[in-house]
């Protein structure tokens, strides 16, 4: 997934490094490392000299992105570890977009395993059964896009019209 952040250094720790003591002698059995989005490149340092001639050294930082599968190749991460990381982003991209704002969504996954072998007219019954209309529907239009199917299943969506209210005669 792609992310994107306002400010070209922001760096948001997922996991601080986690170290496993043994339970009887002075000594780490294991070491989990950290997890970190660093949205942009460290490009090395410049100088600059200003007009009143002091001098003062600058990082300079491309980029304002994160691209979790990029990172996950670049830090050895597993799948697990990748999707964690995406979905810490995610809440944070909700709770302050100004930091970080969510440039593409993961693909949607298949609601249930023997989806694609379903007959088209028992999906949207067997979507509403399960309880996974809403994964149905979005695996359906990024993938086999059945208008039929589509139709049936945004109709299950759809708030249902209130009935019309009846006046009651008073004798």
């Amino acid at each position: 997934m792609l992310f994107r952040s306002n400010y070209a250094g922001f760096v948001q720790n997922v996991r601080h490094q986690i170290e496993i003591p043994h339970p009887t002698l002075p000594k780490i059995l294991e070491t989990i490392p950290a997890l970190r989005a660093e949205f942009g490149q460290f490009s090395g340092e410049y100088t600059y000299e200003a007009p009143d001639g002091s001098v003062s050294t600058h990082a300079e930082i491309r980029g304002h992105y994160f691209d979790s599968v990029a990172a996950q190749d670049v830090n050895g991460w597993s799948d697990e570890e990748r999707e964690e990381v995406e979905q810490y982003l995610i809440k944070l991209a909700a709770r302050i977009p100004d930091y970080v704002q969510v440039m593409s969504q993961p693909p949607a996954t298949m609601p249930w395993p023997t989806y694609d072998e379903t007959p088209a007219k028992d999906i949207p019954v067997l979507a509403k059964t399960l309880g996974l209309v809403e994964q149905a529907l979005k695996y359906e239009v990024e993938n086999e896009q059945r208008q039929d199917v589509l139709k049936a299943m945004r109709g299950m969506l759809e708030p249902e019209a209130a009935p019309e209210s009846e006046e009651l005669a008073v004798a």
